[in-house]
């Protein structure tokens, strides 16, 4: 991974907003390569936003509207790699883990210098800002990896937008105008060859399409439709391991997957782009963030039990039940396995399930411990 830190022209003041990510509204198209010859390659470009936690605002809201690649060559053609009507992304959702914005994989290979990003509005719940107007100098922000970045034809890369919040976004009033501006430092990642995981942050959406890549009449995977159309497609691998969990709560094979149907997934991108599934859930997810306050206990029907405190601003107030089934995966860090042992009163989890309203519990597919958050 090369870590740069990014450059900015003088009318950039405010380009640490952009490393913002959230699960809002999103409308319009996707983006689109731009013109090129027969002859022209292509490699996959993706879009990562990161942040880092701050204690002083509750939310920081930004609506985008495109991202534009600019080629090196003053002769090039500037490339569209994103493109809504107006999406709504929440910076402070991103805290500990990666979000993948969009994965383009018609981007010509070739040398380029900047990355552009539109941004129609900008707002703020909790700090110095609440109840005042966001002052946005510019609905371009441009920002220069020091030393530009080469997509490779056949090879995909990532451009990890990160800002660290509470270093970096320095919201203050602007004098007595009754606005505030925005002073940032923002650095970028480039990513290549490495895997990346996606656990914490979900892909939802519906299945458009199952794929049985080995032509044996068994389902290896499917292509993801996100749920709002301009992040795009995701091609989803199946592996031996994927567990799939049904609308009732029931482990299932691969054969329950169907076209138009509702599913989020966890897993890991691999370094080609595809994303390999350590979870399918039919349906409705329920995802709770809290700390373990119950040991686990042994329960009628061969499952165990633990009771999690779900953190402030989660769905549940109080005590929440979870079942643990021999299936379900207990993993911490991008992917290392976990046992019940590991599941201690104290440590902070994230489980992922169905809530069961007979029995008061929720259902758990997956659980990540976050040892040391």
């Amino acid at each position: 991974m090369k870590k740069v830190y990014a450059v900015w022209l003088p009318l950039l003041v405010m380009l640490g907003i952009l490393s913002v990510v959230g699960f809002y509204a999103c409308s319009g198209g996707g983006g689109g390569a731009a013109d090129v010859s027969a002859e022209q390659r292509y490699g996959t470009v993706g879009i990562l936003m990161a942040d880092d936690p701050t204690d002083v605002y509750n939310h920081i809201w930004i609506t985008l509207t495109d991202i534009t690649l600019v080629p090196a060559q003053a002769d090039g053609k500037e490339v569209v790699i994103f493109q809504s009507d107006g999406y709504k992304l929440d910076l402070l959702s991103l805290r500990d883990e990666d979000f993948l914005l969009t994965l383009h994989d018609r981007i010509p290979a070739g040398a380029y210098e900047k990355i552009r990003l539109g941004v129609s509005d900008i707002k703020t719940e909790g700090g110095p800002c609440d109840y005042l107007e966001v002052k946005l100098p510019s609905d371009k922000i441009d920002f220069e990896p020091e030393g530009g970045f080469v997509v490779e034809p056949d090879e995909t890369i990532y451009l990890k937008l990160d800002i660290d919040a509470n270093k970096s976004v320095n919201i203050h009033t602007a004098g007595n105008s009754g606005k505030c501006i925005f002073r940032p430092v923002v650095f970028v990642d480039i990513i290549k060859g490495e895997p990346i995981c996606f656990w914490r942050h979900a892909f939802r959406g519906t299945i458009v399409a199952v794929l049985d890549t080995d032509l044996d009449g068994l389902t290896d995977g499917f292509v993801l439709e996100r749920d709002n159309t301009c992040l795009g497609t995701l091609e989803i691998k199946l592996a031996e391991d994927t567990v799939i969990f049904n609308e009732n709560g029931e482990f299932v094979g691969p054969e329950a997957l169907a076209i138009d149907q509702d599913v989020t997934v966890r897993g890991v991108m691999d370094p080609e782009g595809f994303l390999w599934a350590k979870a399918v859930i039919l349906g409705q997810t329920l995802v709770l963030k809290g700390s373990v306050d119950g040991e686990v206990m042994d329960a009628e029907g061969g499952y165990h039990t633990f009771s999690l405190q779900p953190d402030l601003g989660e769905e549940f107030v109080g005590p929440v039940k979870v079942i643990v089934y021999d299936q379900t995966l207990i993993r911490s860090g991008c992917d290392t396995q976990e046992t019940l042992e590991d599941i201690i009163i104290g440590v902070q989890a994230v489980v992922a399930g169905k809530y069961d309203t007979q029995e008061e519990a929720l259902k758990s597919v997956g659980i990540l411990l976050l040892r040391g958050q």
